[in-house]
């Protein structure tokens, strides 16, 4: 199974951190001091849906807070404190916007997750499958000029406001960068994290091929981005409780 491979990713993904036990401008959800708080970000409805469709998610009682035009729900994922926000996807800067206010408006040490649909730009990834990026390319930062689900880690990601919408494209994309997925948020949202120093990592389920004409299916792609989002929560969940205790 996938899992033992995603605990050793995990593991290494973890940042713990005592919170304040102040109540201030940044912890306005007044989540309580017991352990690092989780960031979690969607960029569609249907990703939102697949979150509160799971029965995974606890929101705590009268626990939202409006900022700027967007709810931040605060809640627990396997006993993990969340707070969640779904961003607008285009332009990427909404996403970037929505990270700087999660980390400057709430205690956010245990770091960010992201998940959502992508499109393959490889055939060696089916709809449904999950991929977890090691490296973004913002491939929107140029000028183009025309002449049984799997969780997959590593490799590289396309990101940029204008989608990929044609197939010599995608070939050009994974030739020349080895990218292997294509969406238009993962980019911002990994540079707003870095920004702020906060671990991250995103959950890409792929919804369709790229520039292809061929099947789509973004509910299940965001449900199963969501699955693997939560069993790493889960996994995070169980390893703290092993730290806590020693």
């Amino acid at each position: 199974m996938w899992s033992s491979k995603m605990l050793l990713l995990f593991v290494g993904l973890l940042a713990m951190a005592d919170q304040s036990m102040q109540l201030s401008l940044k912890n306005p959800l007044r989540i309580p001091d017991r352990g690092s708080v989780f960031g979690l970000i969607a960029t569609s409805i249907t990703a939102e849906k697949a979150l509160f469709d799971s029965g995974l998610f606890i929101p705590s009682q009268s626990q939202s807070v409006h900022l700027f035009g967007r709810e931040f729900i605060s809640g627990k994922i396997h006993g993990l404190d969340v707070v969640y926000v779904r961003s607008e996807s285009t332009p990427a800067v909404h996403v970037g916007i929505t990270v700087q206010i999660l980390c400057d408006h709430f205690e956010i040490e245990g770091g960010i997750i992201h998940y959502g649909a992508a499109g393959s730009t490889t055939d060696t990834l089916s709809i449904g499958d999950v991929v977890i990026p090691a490296h973004f390319y913002f491939t929107g930062a140029w000028e183009w000029l025309i002449d049984g689900a799997k969780v997959v880690y590593g490799g590289n990601a396309s990101s940029s406001d204008i989608y990929v919408s044609n197939p010599t494209y995608r070939n050009f994309l994974f030739n020349k960068y080895g990218v292997r997925t294509a969406d238009t948020t993962g980019a911002a949202f990994v540079l707003a994290a870095l920004s702020n120093s906060k671990f991250n990592i995103v959950f890409q389920g792929i919804s369709n091929e790229a520039g292809g004409s061929g099947d789509s299916n973004n509910t299940l792609a965001c449900e199963n981005a969501f699955s693997a989002a939560a069993q790493f929560l889960k996994y995070l969940a169980r390893y703290m409780s092993i730290s806590y205790s020693l």
